[in-house]
């Protein structure tokens, strides 16, 4: 499959990247959404990665 750019890029304020950032540390989050909470966040740090180079870094 061939990686396309991106149409959209993900940006929120300190506050809001703050926290995203404890819902991944909670005890009493889900997995699941701790999972979509990796993605969000590591597409808002590293604008340029593919989707393929963003599973590779939340699976690892």
């Amino acid at each position: 499959m061939i990686d396309r750019q991106k149409i959209y890029r993900v940006q929120f304020t300190e506050d809001k990247k703050k926290l995203l950032q404890q819902q991944t540390l909670a005890r009493k989050t889900g997995q699941t959404k701790v999972k979509r909470v990796k993605i969000i966040l590591t597409t808002a740090e590293y604008p340029d990665l593919t989707d393929a180079q963003i599973a590779e870094n939340i699976s690892s």
